[in-house]
């Protein structure tokens, strides 16, 4: 009797492993104000090895390799935002990985960027000389006019809207001019478009 309970005090406890795919890193990505971010790309190694997407759930949550082990080095980057690595060294039990849970606050890279110019138009005369009385005004689609405000020997309308802009530069004595702009959108702001308007004397 004392034997047969030696030889049972040898047998491996037997554990039964669920047959689930564990995510190794659980990951969390949000902006400064705690909101999703559009446009998020988000990728891993691990020791080192070919890089791999993670995968996408809502409400910005991210799973990146499942039942893998190692030191991760996790990417992420969206437009307008400064981008970040982390890195997590990820481990397993007898059955599966033990899911590393983490977050990352992604800061803006625009900073406190002041609205820029959408467009800067600069008006003269048909041999460069200035112009009295000059008016400059744009519309946006079919939107309505809108003046142009004067900075200096240059005007500017609009500031950080993209679109289409309408622009016509008048002056004393001088032909309008009408041109036509598209401004595109950046990650902070607008790229700013600069204008030169010609004018030719009006005939009397």
């Amino acid at each position: 009797m004392l034997m047969l309970l030696a030889l049972l005090g040898c047998v491996e406890e037997q554990i039964a492993c669920t047959t689930e795919a564990r995510s190794s890193v659980s990951l969390q990505v949000l902006d400064e104000a705690g909101a999703v971010i559009p446009d998020l790309t988000v990728s891993y190694t691990v020791d080192g090895g070919a890089s791999a997407a993670c995968d996408n759930f809502m409400d910005g949550a991210w799973a990146c390799g499942y039942e893998q082990v190692g030191t991760f080095e996790i990417s992420v980057s969206a437009p307008g935002f400064e981008a970040q690595t982390l890195s997590v060294v990820v481990e397993a039990d007898v059955c599966h990985v033990i899911t590393e849970v983490e977050e990352i606050t992604l800061l803006s890279s625009c900073g406190d960027v002041e609205a820029m110019p959408s467009v800067i138009a600069t008006v003269v005369g048909a041999s460069g000389e200035p112009l009295e009385e000059v008016a400059v005004v744009y519309s946006l689609g079919d939107g309505p006019e809108t003046a142009c405000d004067p900075a200096g020997e240059t005007w500017i309308c609009g500031y950080g809207t993209a679109g289409t802009f309408d622009i016509t530069a008048s002056a004393a004595g001088h032909v309008p001019q009408n041109q036509t702009v598209v401004v595109l959108a950046n990650e902070c702001g607008v790229d700013t478009r600069n204008l030169d308007f010609h004018l030719d004397w009006a005939a009397d």
